[in-house]
This record gives C-alpha cells, sequence and structure tokens, in this order.
C-alpha cells in the first residue's frame, strides 16, 4: 500500500474501516464491547473511526504518533502495546468490511459454480508481499444457484490488492458479523476484531486450484 494514497486498490464497492472506538459491541446485541474497543490508545491519542478504503479508493493509514510525525498527518489513534512496558506500534483495533445490499440468499442464487465458505479455522497473512491462505472450517459446493455438499479440506489463497478487485457482491447488514482474535506484530499479543458480511469472489485460487 506504500504510495498509494488517493489510488484506487479495490472495486468500488469496497469500504473498509476500522472503528476501535467503544460501543461496537451493541450492534451485535453484547452485553460487552468488542476486542479492539478502546477510548484511547497506549500513547493518550482518543480512539477514532478511520476509513481505510473508500469506494475503493485508498485514503488513510493507520498511525500512531512516530508514523504520523514521519509522514506529516494527523495521528489517528492506533498506537498500541501490550503492556506499558512495550513500546507502541501501529495496530488495528476493529477493521471491518461495509455491508452492501445482497442478502446470502440472493449470492447463493446468482451464483451459478462456487464454494460457500462459511468460517475459517487458521490461516496467514504476509504484509510485505500481500500473500494470505486461510483453511475454511465448513465449506459446501453452490451449483446452479443452490447450495449443495458439504466440501472438506478447501483452503484459499491469493493476493491481497488482486482479490479486492475481484469482490463481485457483498452482503447486507444481516450477513454482517465479526470475529476476534490477537495481533502478534512485533512480538506482542494485543486483542483486536475485524468484521465483514458475505462477500463473492471470482476466481480466486481453492485448495490449490484455480
Amino acid at each position: 500500500m506504500e504510495g498509494k494514497i488517493g489510488e484506487k486498490v479495490a472495486t468500488e464497492d469496497v469500504n473498509i474501516i476500522d472503528n476501535p472506538s467503544m460501543g461496537q459491541g451493541k450492534q451485535f446485541n453484547l452485553p460487552y464491547e468488542l476486542f479492539g474497543s478502546y477510548f484511547i490508545d497506549d500513547e493518550g491519542i482518543p480512539s477514532q473511526k478511520t476509513i481505510i478504503i473508500e469506494n475503493g479508493i485508498l485514503k488513510n493509514y493507520l498511525h500512531n504518533i512516530e508514523t504520523s510525525s514521519r509522514m506529516d498527518v494527523t495521528p489517528n489513534g492506533h498506537g498500541r502495546a501490550s503492556m506499558s512496558s512495550e513500546r507502541p506500534q501501529v495496530r488495528m483495533g476493529f477493521t471491518y468490511l461495509e455491508p452492501k445490499d445482497w442478502s446470502l440468499e440472493d449470492i447463493i442464487e446468482d451464483t451459478k459454480n462456487g464454494i460457500l465458505c462459511e468460517d475459517f479455522q487458521y490461516g496467514y497473512t504476509d504484509p510485505p508481499t500481500g500473500n494470505f491462505q486461510f483453511k475454511c472450517r465448513f465449506s459446501y459446493k453452490i451449483k446452479d444457484g443452490e447450495k449443495k455438499e458439504m466440501m472438506r479440506d478447501v483452503s484459499l489463497s491469493g493476493m491481497i490488492l488482486e482479490v479486492l478487485n475481484k469482490i463481485s457482491a457483498i452482503g447486507n447488514e444481516k450477513s454482517f458479523n465479526y470475529s476476534v482474535g490477537i495481533c502478534g506484530k512485533g512480538g506482542q499479543r494485543v486483542r483486536v476484531c475485524d468484521g465483514a458480511p458475505y462477500i463473492r469472489i471470482k476466481d480466486i485460487t481453492v485448495g490449490g486450484l484455480s
């Protein structure tokens, strides 16, 4: 993403946001806050909604005080550390893909040949290259607009910027959900959260075969 501020990096329907401000759990009817929510970051900067990608255009990076001073922009509250003795690093809070209008049923009905991935067991992303791979927990074959038999050992792999430009459908708020995890950047362990609706990706590599 270096040097790409203001450039198109995804299809025009893609909006990606990081919003670590308090109160995010309410939209999921939770009696507690999501991982990655906080009042201020570990450098004293108030948490705030940051638009990363808007209508497919890269708008902002996440910043701590160090990176914002180097790039001569305002810090946006993403300096986080695992404990007070550790150095705060730029880190996500609650990063999510904004939902659109497709229901899951409509996505399936509109898909002639595909695979429905319900959840993921594990995976990795290589930030310098954008390469990723994830193992699916539950997967089903889609044939002529119908959900068919369950499949085994399905994995997805690809390059982030390529995949962001291959999204052909984005689910609605009803299909929007979240997952919690731990960011291990810099050898630290910090709670984070991500979210997205169902999406449809054209021509992604599945299980080693296109």
